[in-house]
C-alpha cells in the first residue's frame, strides 16, 4: 500500500547464500541482502543477519522485497539510493529504540550533511552505512508524515510513467 502497488502472481526468486559462496565474496562484509530486480531474485546471507538495518531473516527479506516492489513501480527508471534504502526501512519494519539512537548519532557526529553524502554513505564502510540507512529512513518517515501517505506512491508512479525523480519529488 505504501509503495501504491500490489502484489501479483508474478515469482520471485530467492537465494540463501553462505560466506563461503561467490555471491558473498562479491558482496561488502556489511550486506546481509540485495535484490537483483531485472532478474525477480533476492539473495540473502542468512550468516550476517542480524546487521543493521534488518533485526532478522524476515525483516531482510521483507526489506529486500520492497526494493523488488520498488523497482517494478518505477518500471526500472532508477531512483536516488537514499530514497529507496529509506523507504525498502521503512516499508520492512517499525522504527525502533536502535534506529532512533543511530539517528541521533548521525546527526550530532559525523553523518551526512547532504543528500550526496547520504548516497556515498551507501558506498561505504559498515558505520557509513548504517547512518546512511538511520538518515535516509528518517527522511522518508518525515516525507510521509509532512506531506501523507501518498505521497511515496505519487511520486514512484510518476518516475514509472517517465518523469525524473527530480520532478516526481517536487
Amino acid at each position: 500500500a505504501l509503495l501504491g502497488i500490489s502484489l501479483d502472481s508474478g515469482t520471485v526468486r530467492v537465494v540463501l547464500a553462505s560466506e563461503r559462496s561467490p555471491l558473498a565474496s562479491h558482496a561488502p562484509s556489511w550486506v546481509s541482502g540485495y535484490a537483483l530486480a531485472p532478474l525477480a531474485t533476492i539473495v540473502l546471507f542468512p550468516s550476517r543477519v542480524p546487521s543493521y538495518p534488518d533485526r532478522s531473516l524476515e525483516a531482510l527479506l521483507e526489506h529486500e522485497m520492497a526494493h523488488l516492489l520498488i523497482d517494478r513501480a518505477v518500471g526500472g527508471r532508477p531512483i536516488p539510493r537514499w530514497f529507496n534504502e529509506g523507504l525498502a526501512t521503512v516499508a520492512a519494519r517499525e522504527w525502533g529504540i536502535e534506529d532512533r539512537a543511530r539517528f541521533a548519532m548521525a546527526v550530532i557526529g559525523r553523518g551526512p550533511r547532504t543528500i550526496a553524502d547520504l548516497d556515498d554513505g551507501f558506498l561505504g564502510d559498515t558505520a557509513a552505512a548504517a547512518r546512511s540507512y538511520a538518515m535516509s529512513a528518517a527522511f522518508v518517515r518525515h516525507l510521509i508524515a509532512r506531506f501523507g501517505g501518498s505521497f511515496v506512491a505519487s511520486t514512484l508512479r510518476r518516475v514509472g510513467t517517465g518523469s525524473t525523480f527530480e520532478d516526481a519529488f517536487r
